[in-house]
């Protein structure tokens, strides 16, 4: 049993000035003074102490947003809020533990957190009804964590507490064919062999949306956009790809010929190959071979 269900749902601020939050019912409008330094909200409810889950659809969202849980002691203005959060990374509110431990989400998205405190209090994160996995897993910790959002920027969201608590288990996803989530494995700038950097996987995650497709590159920085299809059967899909964006973070040296690559040059046709699993994506002056990426994320003892 959702030890929140049917309770009344209070949102706090952090206590900086400047900083804006609406609440209607279960819909919260939130803004931050400044775009480069966080607001935190914490639901105010004692029955956190228990095993708890909540969600929120995202409505809108301009900059950057994340979904956690933060004790008392730990819920400070800014940057100074330390918690367990994520928004794509584990993040403990002011830096990334664990970088790309899991998909983006964007407006349209329900993103769910479970917080089941026990011998070892665990922190399980959800995509759209499926698990993602627990990120955080603390051994002896009786410490109350509260729910917690964490926005730079704008958001309107839509916050939901159903009664049965979701299962903790990894979801397998169910994709075939060219969609869903993918590993880097090769790279070619034209002629010109790249080097891939092997200390975490470089992603790029493929969305249907009919007539066109959705583009989500996670190199350093985050590369995306919308491509429409041109021509497709079950092996060859040609595409038209609009402009893409890029968030704006500096990258190691080793990721910017990558980067460059992706975010500057023409995608013309994506080739799946069955026989041994590869996602070929080309242009008249590039090449990328994928691989299906097969998530076993790992939960931190700390944050």
């Amino acid at each position: 049993m959702n030890s929140l269900h049917n309770k009344e749902m209070t949102w706090v601020g952090d206590g900086s000035d400047g900083n804006t939050l609406t609440q209607t019912g279960n819909d919260l409008v939130i803004a931050s003074k400044s775009g480069g330094t966080p607001f935190n909200l914490r639901l105010d409810s004692e029955q956190a102490s228990q095993d708890y889950y909540w969600q929120a659809t995202i409505q809108k969202l301009k900059g950057n947003l994340s979904f956690g849980a933060v004790s008392k002691d730990g819920f400070k203005p800014g940057w100074k809020t330390k918690g367990m959060f994520y928004n794509g990374n584990l993040t403990n509110g002011s830096g990334a533990l664990k970088v790309s431990w899991g998909p983006r989400f964007e407006v349209g998205d329900a993103v769910g957190v479970r917080v089941s405190p026990g011998e070892s209090l665990t922190v399980t994160f959800y995509k759209n009804g499926e698990c993602l996995g627990t990120g955080f897993r603390l051994s002896n910790n009786t410490t109350t964590f509260y729910p917690c959002l964490h926005v730079s920027g704008s958001a309107s969201l839509s916050v939901e507490v159903p009664e049965a608590l979701p299962s903790t288990e990894l979801s397998t996803p169910n994709v075939t064919g060219f969609y869903g989530d993918w590993k880097l494995d090769k790279a070619w700038d034209g002629e010109n062999p790249l080097t891939i950097p092997d200390d975490r996987p470089l992603r790029l995650e493929l969305i249907n949306e009919g007539s066109k497709i959705k583009m989500h590159f996670k190199i350093a920085n985050n590369i995306g956009g919308g491509a429409s299809i041109l021509e497709q059967n079950e092996t060859t899909m040609k595409v038209d790809c609009g402009p893409f964006m890029m968030s704006r973070m500096m990258p190691p040296p080793e990721f910017r010929t990558l980067e460059n690559l992706i975010g500057t040059k023409k995608i013309t046709t994506i080739t799946l190959d069955d026989s041994n699993g590869t996602l070929t994506v080309t242009g008249p002056e590039m090449k990328t071979e994928w691989s299906r990426l097969i998530r076993a994320p790992e939960a931190l003892n700390t944050f």
